[in-house]
């Protein structure tokens, strides 16, 4: 019983905390079935299709496109494959959008890869100030002050000349040191971390557009993850400057922790439930549908019955007779 309140619980507490991000959050098996998803994901998957969501169905075969669904075969494909990966993708129906997908293997305790879990990211605000930038080579300070993400821009040596609210809030959660316009970022940066930082520096100078993700723990005594992307800022082709932006990822990371977490141990309880079910002394089966398919049935529920190989067929199937007794429609009232 207190195993079945800490499960519950747990799956409580993970649905609370997929269902409060505007991110799309899914999960599938090796058959691309849909195992989870949140309400995000939920809602705008009915009002891309009109179809609502359904748990165990088909995801590739759920009102999307033809293009789609092999586009996200392939994705799933490669998880399956044992790849983490990100991919950037574009519409304009109805309005112009850009999103960041990250798919990564879920992997059971045996380490066997059993699907894959998803998170799609809006990205449009970025993606549009980037453009913006490389067109005009404009700071858009607009655009900075109003994004729910960290932004700054500097020259080509590394000093600041422009940055947002988030960025200055995002560095004083490891640097006491308040960001400032005119400064050299490097100073902001702990001495362990400045040479692998100038050398990234290097990389975008040159050309090459980065991305990392970073754990540390804050001040205020809290765990954050971020992702960060630096690239690089361009006037006729020469890059001029380097554009940062740092999102918090902490809610998405903690959301893939839980949500393997959470299949690992209802793996291992399945397990647990199927190990007792074939050992108990009495004869036992489960039946499912309309149709009272077998779905398990113990070694002594087959001894008793002299029927072998019996999952996956209905009881009338099996044993005819029970029609004209009337256990049927008695197994239909339950």
């Amino acid at each position: 019983m207190n195993i079945e309140k800490e499960i519950d619980f747990d799956q409580n507490d993970l649905r609370a905390l997929l269902n409060n991000t505007n991110d799309l959050i899914w999960s599938v098996d090796r058959n691309y079935k849909l195992l989870a998803s949140n309400k995000a994901f939920d809602e705008i998957l009915l009002q891309m299709t009109g179809i609502p969501v359904v748990k165990g169905r088909d995801i590739l075969a759920h009102g999307i496109s033809e293009e789609q669904s092999s586009t996200y075969k392939v994705y799933y494909d490669r998880a399956f494959s044992g790849e983490a990966f990100k991919v950037k993708e574009y519409t304009d129906i109805p309005i112009v959008f850009w999103s960041e997908l990250s798919i990564y293997p879920i992997y059971n305790h045996n380490g066997e890869i059993t699907g894959t879990a998803c998170y799609s990211h809006d990205i449009t605000a970025q993606t549009i100030a980037e453009e913006k930038i490389e067109r005009s080579g404009a700071s858009l300070k607009a655009i900075f002050e109003n994004s729910s993400e960290s932004f700054f821009l500097t020259d080509i040596h590394g000093t600041i000349i422009a940055l947002n609210s988030n960025a200055r809030k995002t560095m004083l959660l490891t640097c006491p040191t308040r960001m400032e316009t005119g400064t050299d970022v490097l100073i902001y940066i702990s001495e362990e971390r400045k040479a692998p930082f100038s050398a990234i520096l290097s990389k975008v100078a040159a050309g090459a557009s980065i991305k990392y993700e970073q754990s540390f723990l804050g001040f205020d005594g809290i765990f954050y993850s971020y992702e960060f992307y630096i690239n690089p800022v361009k006037e006729s082709d020469i890059v001029t400057g380097l554009c940062f932006n740092g999102r918090d990822i902490t809610e998405q990371t903690l959301a893939r922790e839980r949500l393997e977490q959470n299949e690992k141990r209802l793996e291992a309880e399945q397990g647990k439930f199927t190990n007792l079910f074939l050992k108990a002394p009495s004869c036992i089966c489960i039946l499912k549908g309309p149709d009272h398919v077998f779905e398990m049935a113990n070694p002594n529920y087959m001894q008793l019955t002299g029927k072998k190989n019996i999952v996956g067929k209905s009881l009338a199937e099996l044993f005819p007779e029970v029609e004209s007794q009337g256990f049927l429609a008695m197994m239909d009232n339950i």
